[in-house]
């Protein structure tokens, strides 16, 4: 939702808030020489360590001094993990909410992205920052890409504003791509099939081809994707649609006649296609243009109405909601290796077109409270289109010598173009004197500039420091017109712009104590860019108590934490842990109005303050056990005036506690024939915006057959078909108290997926 609209619902959506945790299961047992770290990891059972590029250099995760979760592509494949979303569920610290494909806001270690115009997660596709870095449609929402065919996740806990700069204050999440091999054909196709409880058959495809076009000097690889996931959520049209009862609630909707009814509304599809080409002119220099498209569609809003809470969504006229989301991204990388150093370019143009419609013919009746409450059939649209060009060149060494160091530069240019409005309605000519409710279009603009540098220091063989720093140059402007009944005299035009300079210091000290274990302390600070508020009408039919301030101040937090990385029983079993404390200041955070509407503002100081705990153990050669557990305790220490925060209370969205357990199984049966079984569950805490999310715990279970070139699996998402609430989701216009709408996760569903690889 966009903070900074005249007309916006009263609650940043808010949703499965999962801070959780199941490990990705890691399939068969990793002998000591397949594994990529552990000096002493002489076990054959010993645990495959994933290699990382987390502070853009090479390491394992057991090896670098970070809180870091990372799963391989072979790991997100045996567990049958297709989504952003599913990661970050299994991922401690991490938080999210969810209204619908292409529509997940990330939280990490109680950093809510509940107000202001930028996320505090970082979003990067290789070294391509795709983090929206204004409001878009439906919020600060991410793009949600297929993980078919990916090299691995990252997903770094903590500021990373050294490194990955604005946006990064709560922390990263990595999408690393297999690149194109130069020297062998390659192939692998996927297929899944299956029924959701209250739909239908869903149904996916994937496919990577990888061609070698001049061994050893180029090459191509091209992954697609295309997915249909039917709906379980029917749209039910009551001609007699009832009037709201006396006192000022909903009408008997579930009660009424219905006259037409639209089963599983909610279905999308999604395509997805990633093309990339290799060359190596010569020796050192490498150059990787890539591009990558995608296009969700979505029939319906995954919301229910409540009440009555059925999985339905009642209207008074037959109105349709779907969703368009289409996104392009071009990129350019070039790396030059020359003697104790590596040159890097990253050159990215990304564009991204949204259009969601919304039925608000039950939201106007209560809007402008009518002498004779009336339904007329009523629609609103928002639609966004956003460009970005991205430019980062950085300069590193790669000796193996006592100092280690990193410096470069950060370029952004984003232009965005928002309109919101509505269909003319000619039943309210004659009692308002105009048919428009409201049209609006608000062009934003934001720049950014950094430089950064990061450096590291042997001491000793065993400890070493590090010291990082970026500066931080940023401006934000928007203009906006509007016109329509709600738009009160003097607010048809209107602009704002904020402008700061940012500096985000890291230091930070590691010891390692043995080949097996590591101990690491670090302060880093993080920040994120303020932006203008949109007027709020204090006169009209939907008139509000307050006005919006012009501007709100970017945020900032300065984060410590301590933190072991340790591997026992001869690698079998790895323990990290990490505790942090975050203090965070001038905090970006809605405000909601009793008039419907909503604005940004610094609500004063929070702090955030937990820890995350993540045990992964082979128990025998064939059964491997995952237990992670996060704490985040995050909560407002003081507030500004005029804002209705409260002192003590938990931060929006963000829950408590979760914990989550994993258990996979892998047998040999006869030759490359073998056996593998998973069964993961979770649980989160509740959580809060405008209203309570309950607790809940979700079941997954996973089985199969591996043999040669085939997998086969059978799976039941959702077990015990749990109905979750991801989100209390916003409308496009006026959030009213009789109707909230909100967002589910999908019923249970029991499929099989076929895997074929060359």
């Amino acid at each position: 939702m966009n903070t900074r609209r005249p007309i916006s619902a009263t609650l940043a959506g808010s949703g499965r808030v999962v801070i959780a945790i199941t490990m990705t299961a890691v399939g068969a047992p990793v002998t000591a020489e397949q594994s990529t770290g552990g000096a002493e990891l002489q076990d054959p059972g010993a645990l495959q360590e994933i290699v990382i590029t987390a502070e853009k250099r090479t390491s394992t995760v057991q090896d670098t001094p970070l809180s870091i979760s990372a799963y391989s592509g072979e790991q997100l494949e045996r567990a049958g993990t297709s989504s952003i979303e599913e990661v970050a569920a299994q991922t401690p610290g991490v938080s999210f909410e969810s209204t619908g494909p292409s529509k997940t806001q990330f939280a990490i270690r109680g950093m809510s992205s509940n107000g202001g115009a930028a996320p505090t997660v970082g979003f990067y596709l290789d070294d391509t920052p795709i983090t929206p870095p204004i409001d878009s449609t439906q919020g600060k929402n991410f793009i949600d890409p297929n993980l078919y065919d990916l090299a691995r996740v990252e997903i770094l806990r903590g500021p990373q504003g050294t490194l990955y700069g604005s946006s990064s204050m709560g922390g990263t999440i990595r999408l690393i791509t297999n690149q194109p091999n130069l020297d062998k054909v390659d192939a692998s196709a996927k297929a899944v099939l299956s029924s959701t409880d209250n739909g239908g058959l869903n149904w996916s495809t994937s496919g990577m081809l990888n061609l070698p076009i001049v061994d050893g000097e180029a090459g191509l690889r091209l992954i697609a994707t295309t997915q249909h996931d039917d709906g379980f959520i029917d749209r039910l049209v009551e001609n007699n649609f009832p009037l709201p009862n006396a006192d000022g609630s909903r009408g008997d909707v579930a009660g009424t006649p219905v006259s037409v009814r639209h089963k599983d509304v909610n279905n999308d599809e999604t395509d997805d296609v990633r093309l990339l080409l290799t060359v190596v002119p010569l020796e050192g220099l490498t150059i990787t243009p890539s591009v990558f498209y995608q296009n969700v569609y979505q029939g319906g809003e995954n919301t229910i109405d409540v009440p009555p809470g059925r999985l339905a969504h009642y209207q008074p006229f037959d109105i349709a909601e779907p969703f368009h989301d289409r996104f392009i991204l071009s990129n350019l990388s070039v790396k030059y290796q020359f003697d104790g150093a590596e040159l890097t370019s990253t050159s990215a143009y990304l564009q991204r077109h949204t259009l969601q419609y919304e039925d608000t013919s039950e939201t106007y009746d209560v809007v402008f409270d009518a002498p004779t409450p009336y339904y007329v059939p009523a629609t609103a649209h928002e639609e966004q289109q956003s460009k970005q060009f991205t430019q980062e060149t950085r300069i590193s060494s790669t000796s193996d010598g006592k100092l280690q160091w990193l410096a470069g530069i950060f370029y952004s240019n984003f232009r965005d173009t928002y309109v919101s409005g509505n269909a003319l309605i000619p039943q309210y000519e004659p009692i308002f004197g105009d048919s428009l409710v409201i049209n609006y279009s608000e062009p934003d603009k934001l720049s950014q500039i950094a430089f950064f540098t990061e450096e590291s220091y042997k001491i000793t063989s065993a400890l070493k420091a590090t010291a990082g720093l970026r500066w931080i140059h940023y401006t934000d402007s928007f203009t906006l017109a509007q016109q329509g009944i709600l738009v009160p005299p003097g607010l048809g035009t209107a602009s704002g712009s904020a402008t700061a300079s940012k500096v985000t210091p890291k230091l930070g000290l590691d010891y390692t104590l043995s080949d097996n274990w590591l101990l690491y302390a670090s302060a880093a600070a993080g920040t994120r860019p303020g932006a203008a508020n949109l007027p709020v009408p204090t006169t009209g039919p939907d008139a509000c108590d307050r006005q919006s301030p012009l501007n709100y101040k970017s945020d900032s937090i300065w984060s410590y934490e301590i933190g072991e990385k340790g591997r026992l029983f001869g690698g079998r079993v790895t323990l990290d842990g990490a505790l942090f404390y975050i203090n965070w200041s001038d905090v970006q955070q809605q405000v909601y109005l009793a008039c419907g509407y909503n604005y940004t503002d610094n609500l004063g100081q929070a702090v955030s303050k937990g820890g995350e705990l993540e045990l992964q153990a082979q128990l025998t050669p064939s059964l491997l056990f995952d237990q992670n557990v996060g704490y985040t305790r995050a909560t407002l220490t003081s507030t500004a005036a005029g804002t209705n925060a409260i002192v003590g209370q938990q931060l929006q969205d963000i829950p408590k506690y979760t914990a989550s357990s994993a258990f996979e199984y892998v047998q040999r049966l006869s030759g490359d024939l073998s056996l593998t079984a998973r069964v993961s569950n979770s649980y989160v805490s509740e959580s809060f915006d405008r209203a309570a999310k309950p607790a809940y715990d979700l079941m997954d279970l996973r089985f199969g057959l591996r043999s040669g070139h085939f997998e086969t699996y059978a799976f039941a998402n959702n077990l015990l078909n749990r109905q979750v609430v991801e989100a209390n989701a916003t409308s496009l216009t006026v959030t009213i108290p009789t109707v909230d709408r909100v967002a589910i996760n999908r019923p249970r569903t029991i499929g099989v997926e076929l895997n074929w690889h060359l």
